[in-house]
């Protein structure tokens, strides 16, 4: 994850054309962050603000909200948010504060944190409320920028253009899954730490057994563009046929989806300290598949999940 220098605009390549003055220089390894932007409370309430508070985020599928009046509450970074089907099936999303009483709207804590509300006990209207902007993408997938500000400074379009029609999601059909189940890990070390064991795979040949039923450890590789890692290989036969493949992107800051014919997760990295994070699962099952061919890979998925938190954690 040393890419997160550039998502600061902190490693901005130099020109092509170098000038007099300039000598060539050898190129340099990438580096690691530095261990402080891992432990640092300051260094966290900075990422709160400028990224949490300004970047689009991807958040969830409009499968959760089927109908009027549905809900989905989501706390991280200190904010704490609600994503609305409204009366005329438009989405909404807006912090879960009421803007005149200044109390919570919604007080759900159970794991899925998502049901219906009663329109008459929570206005949705901008004069009630306090309105966060929504994106909804070509595979009905919501994202959301907490930028207060009438239109956010950071488009949708300058990290995330077109990622949503990447070539391998053809065979897709993004509508035909249900929610099956959510579950959460907790963690206590950064968001930054659980995005780095996601997004590398070193660790992967000794740590986790059930990887080459899915993963073809020979072809793996990351292919990084703008704000977005997609991970890629070469399925191997037998892996096509019984519809273990997958495919994975990791959306900045701290989101990754993963889809295949029988199975979608989207994994959050839910920060709440420096040192305090929660990774949070909801699992989709394709309406179409069998339980015997949805478990086999959300199982398996399930436990490597489950086996990084361990390792992180040690």
């Amino acid at each position: 994850m040393s890419g997160l220098l550039g998502y600061f605009s902190w490693d901005k390549k130099k020109p092509n054309t170098p000038s007099a003055e300039e000598q060539p220089q050898k190129q340099q390894p990438v580096r690691a962050l530095p261990a402080s932007w891992y432990t640092s409370p300051d260094m966290y309430e900075f990422e709160r603000r400028a990224i949490f508070a300004d970047r689009w985020l991807f958040m969830t599928s409009t499968l959760r909200l089927p109908s009027p009046y549905t809900y989905v509450r989501y706390q991280f970074a200190g904010y704490d948010i609600l994503i609305v089907r409204d009366q005329d099936g438009s989405i909404k999303a807006l912090h879960n504060k009421s803007k005149t009483t200044k109390q919570i709207l919604i007080d759900d804590t159970t794991q899925e944190a998502g049901g219906t509300f009663d329109p008459s006990s929570v206005s949705t209207s901008p004069e009630d409320v306090f309105p966060i902007h929504v994106h909804i993408d070509r595979n009905n997938f919501i994202w959301v920028n907490l930028d207060a500000s009438a239109t956010p400074s950071i488009s949708f379009d300058q990290y995330f253009k077109d990622v949503d029609i990447q070539a391998r999601y053809a065979p897709i059909d993004f509508t035909n899954y249900t929610l099956h189940h959510i579950y959460t890990l907790t963690t206590t070390y950064n968001w930054k730490a659980a995005a780095d064991n996601f997004n590398e795979c070193y660790h992967c040949p000794t740590t986790h057994p059930d990887i080459p039923s899915f993963l073809n450890l020979e072809s793996f590789d990351s292919d990084l563009k703008d704000g977005h890692i997609q991970h890629a290989c070469a399925p191997t036969q037998e892996q096509v046929e019984l519809g273990v493949n997958v495919h994975s992107t990791y959306y900045f800051p701290n989101v990754s989806m993963t889809v295949g014919i029988h199975f979608l997760m989207i994994q959050h990295f839910f920060p709440h300290a420096a040192d305090s994070t929660t990774c949070h699962y909801e699992i989709y099952k394709c309406r179409t598949s069998s339980d015997e061919e949805f478990h086999r890979i959300a199982d398996m998925y399930e436990r490597v999940m489950r086996e990084d938190k361990v390792l992180w954690g040690c």
